[in-house]
């Protein structure tokens, strides 16, 4: 039996460009309240989108999930310039220039079908004003099928958003329980804003729920099955310790030295070989190095049997 190497990429890039929270940014300029404790919403955006586009090529990755590409304009960009290597595309197709959309765009190399975009029932706080949910698409690879979820899950750490995002990963489960059979592989990217660890390595409750939900459709966190040893593997996509771009989008996050995993790829009936996450997606700015975005992307190679 012979398998195929998939590379897969998942990042959330925190791009605002070209929608209205972005041009929030303006606003507070015109106010004379920009200070390095009022956070930003864009830096640099055209230039750090130009600038992944140029990451991704040189990886050469088979599917890209992205995060937080929150215009339209910025989307189309993704796909056009990625379009020779990476040739299909989903996303939510929100064309509401009044709604922030899901953000989410999955680009990849095989053809897709059976697509779909399903909105979050249940989002609180400032999610509720978006259209956070989830993309599935079936890629057809040689005579073999994989299903691809991609998302990005309620944020904030408050009573009613660790509810709401609890309430986002079972409807998560429901549907790629339904859109599957139990011998179609399938990988799930993305952002989901849940802690894997705390301070002290240890497992936090949230977390410990998503393997609990996302096990009764026999999928693993594939990182965490790679690096088990929480001490020495963080896996931090969430770093104000390292991240230069944290003290500029998140001032407080940056204060404080947040550190966080929080973005993943559970995956089941393909092996994981790798999952690493890369500090290599920096650009040159006036302020020195930079990062791409305030997440490191989670970059992994698995065998499709």
């Amino acid at each position: 039996m012979t398998s195929t190497t998939l590379h897969f990429l998942s990042y959330n890039v925190h791009l605002f460009l070209g929608t209205v929270v972005g041009n929030f940014d303006l606003v507070t300029k015109f106010l004379n309240k920009v200070s390095a404790d009022v956070p930003r919403q864009k830096y640099e955006d055209s230039k750090r989108l130009d600038s992944i586009i140029a990451e991704v090529q040189k990886i050469n990755p088979d599917i890209v999930g992205f995060s937080e590409v929150w215009a339209n304009d910025s989307k189309k960009k993704f796909i056009s310039g990625l379009k020779s290597q990476l040739e299909y595309s989903v996303w939510d197709k929100n064309e509401d220039p009044l709604e922030m959309g899901s953000g989410l765009l999955l680009l990849s190399r095989y053809p897709l079908s059976d697509v779909s975009f399903t909105k979050y029932n249940r989002l609180s706080g400032s999610d509720s004003k978006s259209q956070k949910g989830f993309l599935m698409a079936t890629a057809k690879i040689d005579s073999q099928k994989l299903l691809i979820v991609h998302t990005h899950t309620q944020a904030d750490d408050n009573n009613d958003a660790i509810e709401a995002r609890k309430d986002n990963i079972n409807q998560l489960h429901s549907s790629i329980s339904s859109a599957a059979d139990r011998s179609i592989p399938v990988i799930l990217l993305g952002d989901l804003n849940i802690i894997g660890e705390n301070e002290s390595d240890t497992s936090t409750n949230e977390y410990e729920f998503l393997c609990d939900i996302l096990k009764q459709s026999q999928m693993f966190d594939s990182y965490r099955t790679l690096n088990p040893n929480t001490a020495l593997d963080l896996g931090y996509t969430c770093d104000a310790v390292n991240n230069r771009l944290i003290k500029y989008f998140a001032p407080s996050d940056a204060k404080k030295k947040v550190r966080q995993r929080l973005d993943y790829m559970f995956a089941r009936g393909i092996t994981p070989t790798s999952v690493t996450v890369p500090k290599t997606f920096t650009f040159q700015t006036s302020d020195g190095t930079m990062d791409l975005s305030d997440h490191y992307p989670l970059d992994g190679h698995f065998l499709l049997p």
